[in-house]
């Protein structure tokens, strides 16, 4: 006798409901990149393992890169240069052509 090892799509769907849901409060929270395990940046990575297409982590993980590049913005102009460049990295390693990330890393390098 053979056991099924895969899930169902509904039992999908609401593991797909919960990841989503933990990195939408991730978000709110501001648990970007940290803690490690339970920040949006493993939810949403963990979403779109499960559903590689689901538009709620594609538009979670838009939100998650806004957030970065705001919080490195706001490093760089109170001087916290060190924390601004954790944070853009941290950007470009989710997405190397985001333009407003490498603006700033343009500004931080001058």
């Amino acid at each position: 006798v053979t056991e099924k090892s895969e899930i169902t799509e509904s039992q999908k769907q609401v593991m797909l409901l919960g990841l989503n849901m933990k990195s939408e409060a991730a978000l709110q929270d501001n648990k970007l990149i940290k803690p490690e395990n339970k920040n949006a940046f493993v939810f949403i990575n963990q979403a779109q393992k499960l559903v590689p297409n689901d538009q709620t982590a594609k538009d979670n993980l838009k939100r998650l890169i806004k957030q970065l590049g705001h919080k490195a913005d706001v490093a760089i102009q109170e001087g916290r240069k060190e924390d601004a460049a954790k944070l853009i990295v941290s950007g470009l390693s989710i997405s190397p052509d985001n333009r407003k990330l490498t603006l700033l890393k343009d500004e931080l390098s001058n």
